[in-house]
């Protein structure tokens, strides 16, 4: 999944097979590894709330979604990182 980060737009047939293949759900699985929380999402965005819309229960929990889809991100409550003393 390493391609998100790369231009595949000059990549011929496998360009094509990787926009026919890779869905938003890859974006978001992707992007929700904890490992990957700091990897830019480069243009990601656009499918990953279309896919927050369309996949809850109303505008309002899509909302939701994306607020905490972006706390995550920015790993703030209840996302943030453990400290152990």
């Amino acid at each position: 999944m390493i391609l998100i980060m790369i231009d595949i737009s000059n990549l011929g047939s496998f360009s094509e097979r990787f926009k026919r293949q890779v869905l938003a759900i890859h974006y978001v699985a992707f992007y929700l590894t904890p490992e990957n929380f700091r990897i830019p999402l480069n243009g990601a965005e656009d499918k990953l709330f279309d896919f927050f819309l369309r996949y809850s229960k109303s505008p309002e929990n899509a909302r939701t979604l994306r607020m905490q889809f972006m706390s995550f991100r920015n790993q703030e409550t209840p996302f943030q990182l453990m400290r152990w003393c």
